[in-house]
């Protein structure tokens, strides 16, 4: 009810505090007020992924940075863990673990992209309309 922007704070505040992990939230340019239709699919995304750092990245940090514009509302996740490999996602899939495909199939059944890179490390990018 509070926004995207307090949501995505309030799980960065509680990944925080239950792991050794620093999270930053990048979110200047996201209205304190503003509600899209992308809200929901944004915040599972950014728990999903979180998740997923937490329990195989390895990483120090972690960190959520939300943009909007007239047209797009944009999440990107950030850890300096120990990376995907590119070969893993599928593995996933066929080991039964969805997250990382059921978002991917939302985001672009919702008319956006979705992109995973990094190695080391881990860079999510969602772009939606919003």
């Amino acid at each position: 009810r509070s926004g995207l922007k307090a949501a995505i704070t309030s799980l960065a505040d509680g990944i925080a505090a239950r792991s050794t992990l620093d999270v930053h939230v990048e979110a200047d340019e996201w209205p304190d007020d503003v509600r899209t239709g992308a809200d929901h699919l944004l915040y599972s995304a950014a728990r999903e992924f979180s998740t997923n750092a937490i329990k195989h990245a390895k990483a120090d940090n972690l960190r959520f940075t939300l943009g909007r514009n007239a047209e797009r509302a944009e999440l990107l996740i950030v850890d300096d863990g120990v990376g995907i490999p590119p070969d893993r996602l599928a593995q996933a899939l066929e080991d039964g673990h969805i997250g990382f495909a059921s978002i991917r199939a939302k985001v672009l059944a919702a008319g956006g992209t979705f992109d995973v890179s990094g190695s080391p490390g881990t860079m999510v990018s969602i772009s939606v309309p919003g």
